[in-house]
């Protein structure tokens, strides 16, 4: 009988609420297209994690919003539910998210950046990935040793790998190959392992420092017909939004990108 909840949805990008008798927001999701993303969750094949089945035996109500873009409605969902940290969300919870806090007193992964002078990389998505590569940093680096100077270097060059110094990345592949040798990292799975979530964490970084290093414009189709969309994204953030209607997209496109170097121009 749900299934009527999502009779008068409109084929469109946006966001939909799930909410309980009452009133409470359950769980929040986007979708390309509202009434068929919607429908499925009713369909005879229908499968779903534990989260997602809680809410829909609690749904009484269904809201949405309309969106201009399946972008637009990503950028919508994701401010909803940290605003709203519904119940039955995982993705994209404001507690989701690791970082690698790396201070004086050594290296660790932790859910949240504390002004305390330490230094702190992320987030990252994977609170396993960013342990295991903890691990594996600790394993190769003397980051435990008893020795105050020796423990200070090691922790220096942790940090410098957490940044990209290409001179530490560059005495990486020793360093792992060394303790690999003498069965630091464990037997070759579990150094497998190690070495692997290490590589991702370093991958994942340097991903967001070319995201806050570099102005970018995404360009999608419009939810309107004859438009696309472009959002302007500087510092890592998404800037401004202009539609650009396929009989005069030079002007506004153009007017864009002078906004884009400005704001491309202040520090991150």
């Amino acid at each position: 009988y749900k299934l009527a909840l999502a009779e008068d949805l409109p084929a469109r990008p946006g966001v939909y609420l799930m909410r309980d008798g009452r009133g409470r927001v359950l769980y929040v999701g986007k979708a390309a297209n509202l009434k068929r993303r919607v429908r499925a969750y009713f369909g005879p094949g229908g499968r779903h994690g534990r989260l997602i089945g809680r809410a829909l035996e609690e749904l009484e109500l269904l809201e949405h919003e309309v969106c201009g873009s399946d972008f637009e409605a990503l950028l919508r969902e994701s401010r909803l539910i940290k605003e709203l940290r519904p119940p039955c969300n995982r993705r994209g919870a404001a507690t989701s998210g690791r970082y690698v806090r790396v201070a004086a007193d050594g290296i660790r992964v932790t859910s949240r950046v504390a002004g305390d002078g330490a230094r702190y990389h992320g987030p990252v998505r994977s609170e396993r990935t960013a342990r295991e590569a903890v691990e594996c940093l600790r394993l190769a680096l003397p980051l435990e040793e008893g020795a105050a100077a020796a423990r200070a270097t090691a922790v220096e060059e942790a940090g410098r790998l957490m940044e990209g110094a290409p001179d530490a990345l560059g005495r990486l592949g020793a360093r792992l190959a060394a303790a690999a040798a003498v069965g630091l990292l464990g037997d070759d799975q579990q150094a497998r392992a190690r070495v692997g979530s290490l590589l991702a964490l370093l991958g994942a970084l340097a991903r967001l420092r070319r995201a806050l290093e570099h102005p970018a414009v995404v360009v999608e189709p419009s939810a309107r017909e004859g438009e696309a969309l472009a959002f302007l994204i500087a510092g890592g953030r998404v800037r401004g939004r202009v539609p650009l209607p396929a009989d005069g997209w030079r002007a506004p496109a153009r007017e864009a990108l002078r906004r884009l170097r400005r704001m491309g121009s202040r520090p991150a």
